[in-house]
């Protein structure tokens, strides 16, 4: 017999009649799901290789929406949102379960979770909220709430958030601390030390520094401020440099950082100053000649672009202006972000120009360097317009053994020998 389709000569056992005419096997299926023979051209082939006529493929058949492609309804899996079917390869491509309707979404209409699951946005916006650590989506019913902080985190985060770190400026039962023999002074100093690691560590090292303060900084990211109580030189020499030593270390240790991460400010009581005090320590901080900048970026260790953001050396008020000033205790610039700013929250007098550092010598360094300015201030008291940088290295020159961490480090750096030469050149 001749197939009607293709003109081929076949055995009547190799063909079909099919609405009256033989066709040859070669162009006819048998459908899968009603087993009637039909032309391949009036079928429709699904994913697996198999043949339904249109009758079947409306009734258990449907077109992936995505690539096109014919599946049985058992593999299609039906989208929410935009009310179709995908196949399985598009729904692991396209489309995320949500975990707590456990519906399919778009992938772009889901919110991560911090378990690795996906939340659609109805869920989201009645059942989760959003960790404020990594930004993932947490359930209400596993979050953490950190009081200190009053910040919701996901049980992945909360152990970098303990309950020792305080809100910015939000402890203020600071006790004076000294030693047998000190009492009766005003002379008082505080430090705050910016570093960024992993905040997990915090209670460690509280263990290893008391009289200490923890507290969130958002200029430092990831990590935290440590803040001492006000202490007295001899406090500072017997108690805080073995406790902070001893803590640093440990926080290097676990990859803490300081340098180039934050600062390191240290507050004096404002009793300390005198009018005549502030305008010797303008002379010497607010010069604005480039070779004593160079000399006070050296000290402080900082970049100038760190000077500009937070420590500025520049825009100071006159000495006439500071010593007219009816306020008992006057600014020397009217910025909180100079070189020396005058805080009265605190009732100190804050240096802010130190980069932050783990390395105990460089705490040392710098708390030298705020000792021996207040020291030479206090000799410049009634001659404070002769104050300068170059006389003060030479007072340093003068008093090395009361600050032998100073006076190495300015010695390492060639400062002294260069005022040295310019000196003896004059």
């Amino acid at each position: 017999m001749i197939c009607k389709e293709c003109g081929k000569m076949v055995l009547p056992s190799d063909g079909h009649i099919v609405d009256g005419s033989f066709y040859c096997n070669d162009c006819t299926v048998t459908c899968e799901e009603c087993g009637e023979v039909f032309l391949t051209e009036d079928t429709y082939e699904t994913e697996d290789g198999k043949f339904v006529c249109e009758i079947c493929k409306d009734e258990c058949c449907y077109v992936c929406e995505d690539c096109g492609k014919i599946y049985y309804q058992d593999n299609l899996t039906w989208i929410a949102d935009k009310q179709i079917a995908v196949c399985e390869d598009c729904l692991d491509n396209n489309y995320r379960q949500c975990e707590c309707c456990e519906r399919y979404f778009s992938k772009d209409d889901v919110e991560e979770t911090f378990d690795g699951n996906y939340v659609c946005n109805n869920c989201y916006d009645n059942h989760y909220r959003t960790c404020e650590d990594c930004g993932l989506a947490v359930h209400d019913n596993d979050y953490y709430y950190n009081e200190s902080d009053e910040c919701s985190y996901c049980p992945n985060c909360e152990g970098k958030h303990p309950e020792s770190i305080y809100k910015y400026h939000d402890y203020d039962d600071f006790q004076k601390k000294q030693v047998f023999g000190e009492t009766g002074t005003q002379e008082f100093f505080g430090l705050e030390i910016e570093v960024s690691g992993d905040r997990s560590y915090a209670d460690d090292f509280l263990g290893l520094v008391p009289d200490v303060v923890l507290m969130n900084d958002g200029s430092i990211g990831c990590g935290f401020e440590i803040v001492t109580q006000p202490m007295t030189r001899g406090y500072i020499a017997e108690k805080f440099i073995p406790n902070i030593e001893r803590g640093m270390k440990f926080l290097s240790s676990k990859g803490f950082r300081g340098h180039n991460e934050g600062g390191i400010h240290i507050h004096v009581s404002q009793e300390v100053f005198s009018k005549k005090m502030l305008c010797a320590l303008r002379n010497v901080l607010y010069s604005e000649s480039e070779t004593n900048m160079e000399v006070w970026k050296a000290i402080t260790q900082r970049k100038q672009s760190e000077i500009d953001s937070w420590c500025k050396y520049k825009d100071a008020r006159s000495a006439t202006d500071i010593l007219s000033d009816d306020s008992k205790y006057p600014y020397i610039v009217l910025d909180r972000y100079t070189a020396l700013n005058y805080d009265p929250r605190t009732g100190t007098y804050e240096f802010r120009i130190f980069n932050s550092n783990t390395r105990i010598e460089r705490i040392k360094k710098n708390l030298q360097t705020v000792f021996s300015l207040v020291d030479y201030a206090k000799s410049k008291e009634e001659t404070y317009y002769s104050a300068n940088t170059g006389d003060y290295i030479e007072f340093l020159k003068k008093n090395s053994v009361l600050y032998p961490d100073l006076f190495a480090f300015i010695y390492e750096m060639g400062i002294v020998q260069r005022f040295e030469e310019e000196r003896i050149a004059a």
